[in-house]
């Protein structure tokens, strides 16, 4: 080999750190190629990120051949948004060693669908054509089995590969549900469905979400009352369920009352400036709950008050329209001493009830009466805010 030709591969070989000469010319097939892309491709969103692609035009419109610019990966099932239209990836060339190629099918329609924590998802879908199936009937290359059915193709992802046969969708002013469904595609699903009849009560066609159950959100906190000196923190935990099923790191919102007092950041954490009294609030959605914090100098983490159930059974069950006494007892470092206590009652996330009302209270003792079944929370407090507690209490049927 010429000297000058193997000085030249050496200076590459150096600057691209690779002793091989068929990388060199990949490499250099891909510089080459990278240098003229952005004159020739289209700018595309795929699956939320914007890049470039090459969209070469076929014969059917419901169809484009796709190529990534050199050392992007495209894969199969992917989403692209491309002129003002959602596309489905449906197919991928093997050799993908310069570029990604395959073939992109336009998407009628997406499926929509509730999950267990009450979210709702969306994935788009292409119908297949008859290139992808040897059964059905040919019009205008896409798929359609007959009136009532579509075969169709979608993305395999963690939640589409939960799909099963019976799972029901609302697209096309009908609902559907999948008869058979394919998911040994590492990247893409396909699934038959047919219409089958839209239910008035569980299908709620203005999200086009089919057995939509409305969410149902209670946030519960680990303290509804904070006692703190100035300059200290409290860590609050939440925990946010949606019908009973816990949520997985739910979004919340924390704000105080009066930041000149406490103030709280995104993570929950309650920070003390000066001497008062502020209500934290915990927002999941439409449900909130309130947390009292209050800020005192006065050595107030030694002072507690305990609340008592007089009754001998039932301890803090009250049965419907019947009453019962409530007591508590102030202590300082263990030992009992005076103070005026102030009774109240909020429903379980802090709010006005009309579950139960305190007839008359005097002398560290209220009486209570149960006006509707639930849950209430009976609030004790010194008069000075700075001790207090509370209680779940549980209105019963008498039946």
């Amino acid at each position: 080999m010429d000297k000058n030709i193997m000085d030249y591969y050496r200076k590459i070989n150096n600057s691209m750190y690779t002793n091989s000469r068929r990388e060199i010319d990949l490499l250099y097939v891909k510089k080459q190629i990278s240098s003229d892309f952005k004159n020739i491709s289209f700018s595309i969103v795929i699956n939320g990120h914007y890049t470039q692609a090459l969209i070469m035009d076929i014969s059917d419109k419901n169809s484009k051949k796709i190529i990534s610019r050199p050392d992007e990966v495209f894969k199969a099932g992917d989403h692209i948004v491309w002129m003002e239209n959602d596309w489905l990836i449906t197919e991928m060339d093997d050799n993908q060693e310069i570029y990604c190629r395959g073939k992109m099918s336009k998407c009628p329609s997406s499926l929509k669908w509730q999950d267990q924590y009450g979210y709702i998802h969306e994935t788009w879908f292409a119908y297949i054509s008859d290139t992808m199936s040897n059964s059905g009937i040919k019009e205008d290359r896409v798929m359609k089995l007959d009136n009532e059915r579509r075969n169709i193709i979608f993305q395999n992802n963690d939640h589409t590969i939960s799909f099963d046969k019976e799972k029901r969708f609302i697209f096309d002013r009908r609902t559907w549900k999948i008869t058979d469904i394919d998911r040994l595609d590492p990247h893409l699903i396909t699934a038959v469905l047919e219409v089958t009849p839209t239910d008035s009560v569980k299908d709620n066609t203005s999200l086009r979400v089919a057995d939509y159950v409305n969410p149902n959100y209670e946030i519960t906190v680990d303290k509804i009352s904070v006692l703190l000196k100035p300059s200290e923190s409290y860590q609050l935990h939440t925990e946010v369920k949606n019908n009973g099923i816990t949520l997985i790191n739910p979004i919340l919102s924390f704000s105080s009352s009066d930041q000149s007092i406490c103030t709280v950041d995104n993570d929950g954490l309650i920070s003390s400036v000066s001497e008062g009294s502020v209500v934290i609030t915990v927002n999941y959605k439409e449900s909130y709950k309130r947390i009292t914090v209050v800020v005192n100098s006065k050595d107030s983490h030694k002072l507690t008050v305990d609340i008592f159930d007089n009754s001998t059974t039932n301890k803090f069950i009250i049965t419907k329209s019947k009453s019962k006494e409530f007591t508590c007892v102030f202590k300082g470092n263990g030992q009992s001493i005076v103070s005026e206590a102030w009774f109240s009652l909020t429903d379980v996330n802090g709010n006005p009830t009309n579950l139960a009302t305190i007839t008359s209270q005097s002398n560290n003792s209220c009486i209570v009466r149960g006006d509707n079944i639930g849950y209430v929370l009976m609030n004790v407090a010194s008069a000075d805010k700075t001790i207090i507690n509370s209680k779940q209490i549980q209105v019963k049927s008498a039946i």
